[in-house]
C-alpha cells in the first residue's frame, strides 16, 4: 500500500505512489493480447467489477473491461478509443490525474480518489490506481488504470461527517456539560459549556470528574463507582459537587452511558451532567417547611389535646352534676308526687291525681334520659378489654331477669346455642337489653310480642340476630333510629329516650364490632350486631 501520501489542487484528491508493478511482453491496442500471458489475467480483468483501462505512454485510451464501461454508463467503446484518459475527467481534477500519469511513466504505482460523473452524467466518486507496465527490458510502454467505484462509501462517509458535525453543534449548544470518554475511561472530548464552567480545557487523555474538580468529599465515592462502571459495563449515575471557575461548588446531576459495538465492545461513554444545585435548594427549602409545619402542627395538636383534655374534664364535672345535682330534685318530685298520692288521694278529684301521675311520669322519663346521656357519655371515654363471652350463658340470664321478657308478655325463642364472642361483657348486656327491650315495645296495640334470637358465623365476625314481630320501619328511616335523640313515634305511643339505638351502635364499635336493620313497615325488623370471633382476635 501507499508509502506517502500527496495533496493536488482543491479537489482534494489523494496520491499514492509505491514500486508496485505490471509486466507484458507486447504492445498490443487489443487488451486479450496484453494479458494473453498467462491467460488467468484476462479473465480476472474482464470478471473485475472495476473500470480497468490500458492506455498508451502518452496516457490515451487503448482498451477498456466490459464492466468499466458499463460503470461510466457508455455502450461502446469505439467513441473513446484513442481519447486521452484524462479528457474523462472534470476540470477541476485533470491536474491531479496529470500527475498520477507522470508519476506511472516514471514506473511508480500511484493511487488517488477523486470525483468524475459518467458519460450521463451521473455523479460517481473513483478509487483509482495507475500503474506503469513494462516490457522484458524493463521498459514501461503502457499504463493501466483500475477505477473502482466508491460513491456509496463516499456519501456514507458524508453522512457522518454531517452527524458528527450536528452532534457536535448540539453538544456545544446544550446548558449540561457534555463528555465523550474512550473505553479506557479517558476523556475524549468536552463541549464549550464545560470549558466555561471549569475554567480549564480539559486535555484528551484526562480522567472524568477533571480530577481536582470533584469535591473532596465526593472524590473517592466518585473514582470507586466510575471504575465499578467501566469494569462491569454498566451505566454511571450519581450526584456530585463539582468546582466552578470561580470555586464554588455546585451540584450536578452525572450520568455516563457506554455505546457498545457490532461485538458489544464498548467503543464509547456518553456523558452528562446536569447543573441541578437550584432543585437540591428547593428540595432542601421545601423539607425545611415541611419540618417547620410538622412541628407547628404537632405543637398545635398538643394544644388541642390539652384542650381537649379540658373539656373532657368539665365534662365528667358536668355529668357528675347530671348524676346528682339534676336527678336529686328529680327523685324528690316523684316522692313527694307518690306521697301526695298515697296519703291524699281521698281529698283529691280525679283531675288532681291524673296531673300528679303525669308528673311522676315526666320525672321518671327524664330521669331515665339523663342516665341514657350519662351512659353514652361514658362509652366515649371507655376502653375495655374484650374477653371471650358465653354470649348463650349472657342471653339466657337476661330473657330470666326481666319479667316483660317472659311468658304471658312476650314469647322468645333462642335457635340452638349461641356462639361464643370476643367482647366486654358489660356493654354486651347492654346491647342485648336494648334490643329486647325495642322489640318487646314496639308491637302494634294487642300484638304480643314473638322475639327470634339466633347466631351465625360470617368470616372473621360471629353475627348475633334479634327478629321481631314489631311495627317495622320505613326504608328511609333505617340509619336515622341510630342517632341521638332520634324518634320516629311520639311518647305517647311508645316511650322511649331516643338514645337507646345511640347507644348500641356506640358500643358494639368500641368492641370493633358493627350493627344494622333489615326491616319491613308493619311486618317486623331484624337487628344484626356483628362481633369478632375467638380465632380473628387471637390470629
Amino acid at each position: 500500500m501507499p508509502a506517502n501520501l500527496l495533496q493536488y489542487g482543491d479537489s482534494a484528491f489523494e496520491i499514492a505512489f509505491s514500486g508496485e508493478r505490471l509486466t507484458t511482453t507486447e504492445q498490443d491496442r487489443d487488451l486479450s493480447s496484453v494479458f494473453e500471458k498467462p491467460e488467468y489475467a484476462r479473465s480476472v480483468i474482464e470478471n473485475s467489477p472495476d473500470c480497468v483501462n490500458l492506455l498508451d505512454i502518452a496516457g490515451r485510451l487503448i482498451a477498456m473491461n466490459g464492466p468499466g464501461m458499463a460503470n461510466i454508463e457508455i455502450d461502446s467503446f469505439v467513441p473513446y478509443e484513442g481519447q486521452p484518459w484524462v479528457s474523462l475527467w472534470p476540470e477541476s481534477g485533470r491536474e491531479t490525474v496529470h500527475r498520477a500519469l507522470i508519476m506511472a511513466r516514471e514506473g511508480r504505482a500511484v493511487r488517488f480518489q477523486g470525483f468524475c460523473p459518467t458519460a450521463k452524467g451521473s455523479p460517481r466518486w473513483w478509487d483509482v490506481i495507475v500503474t506503469p507496465v513494462r516490457q522484458d527490458d524493463d521498459k514501461v510502454t503502457q499504463l493501466l488504470s483500475v477505477s473502482r467505484d466508491i460513491t456509496l462509501h463516499r456519501e456514507a462517509e458524508e453522512k457522518v461527517r454531517r452527524s458528527e458535525e450536528q452532534l457536535q453543534a448540539m453538544t456545544q449548544a446544550s446548558p449540561d456539560l457534555i463528555s465523550i470518554f474512550g473505553p479506557d475511561g479517558h476523556c475524549e472530548f468536552c463541549n464549550e459549556r464545560w470549558s466555561q464552567f471549569s475554567g480549564l480545557s480539559i486535555e484528551r487523555g484526562s480522567d472524568f470528574g477533571g480530577g481536582d474538580l470533584v469535591h473532596p468529599e465526593d472524590r473517592a465515592r466518585v473514582a470507586e463507582n466510575w471504575a465499578r462502571c467501566l469494569r462491569t459495563g454498566t451505566p454511571y449515575d450519581d450526584e456530585v459537587r463539582l468546582r466552578r471557575s470561580d470555586g464554588e461548588y455546585r451540584w450536578f446531576r452525572s450520568r455516563i452511558l457506554p455505546a457498545r459495538g457490532g461485538n458489544g465492545e464498548i467503543i464509547k461513554w456518553y456523558g452528562a451532567s446536569s447543573d441541578i444545585t437550584v432543585q437540591r435548594e428547593i428540595t432542601h427549602a421545601l423539607a425545611e417547611l415541611n419540618a417547620r409545619q410538622s412541628l407547628i402542627l404537632e405543637e398545635r395538636v398538643a394544644e388541642r389535646t390539652a384542650q381537649l383534655k379540658k373539656m373532657i374534664e368539665e365534662l365528667e364535672l358536668l355529668s357528675y352534676s347530671l348524676s346528682h345535682d339534676l336527678r336529686q330534685p328529680l327523685r324528690a318530685m316523684q316522692q313527694y308526687s307518690q306521697i301526695l298520692i298515697e296519703d291524699y288521694a281521698g281529698t283529691m278529684d280525679p283531675d288532681g291525681q291524673q296531673y300528679l301521675q303525669q308528673i311522676i311520669r315526666a320525672t321518671s322519663r327524664m330521669d331515665r334520659l339523663i342516665q341514657d346521656v350519662l351512659s353514652y357519655a361514658q362509652l366515649s371515654r371507655k376502653t375495655l378489654p374484650l374477653n371471650l363471652v358465653d354470649l348463650d350463658t349472657l342471653t339466657h340470664d337476661i330473657l330470666a331477669q326481666y319479667p316483660l321478657f317472659k311468658e304471658p308478655h312476650a314469647t322468645m325463642t333462642v335457635e340452638g346455642i349461641l356462639i361464643p364472642v370476643l367482647a366486654s361483657g358489660s356493654l354486651l348486656t347492654q346491647i342485648i337489653s336494648n334490643l329486647l327491650g325495642n322489640a318487646v315495645k314496639f308491637v302494634p296495640a294487642g300484638t304480643k310480642p314473638r322475639v327470634h334470637i339466633s347466631t351465625e358465623k360470617r368470616g372473621a365476625f360471629i353475627r348475633l340476630w334479634v327478629r321481631d314481630n314489631g311495627i317495622g320501619i320505613k326504608p328511609e328511616n333505617l340509619e336515622t333510629i341510630w342517632k341521638m335523640f332520634e324518634r320516629l313515634h311520639v311518647a305517647t305511643d311508645y316511650e322511649g329516650t331516643g338514645i337507646g339505638l345511640c347507644i348500641v351502635r356506640k358500643s358494639a364499635q368500641l368492641m370493633g364490632g358493627q350493627t344494622g336493620v333489615d326491616s319491613i313497615l308493619s311486618q317486623g325488623s331484624s337487628f344484626w350486631i356483628d362481633l369478632p370471633r375467638a380465632k380473628a382476635l387471637n390470629s
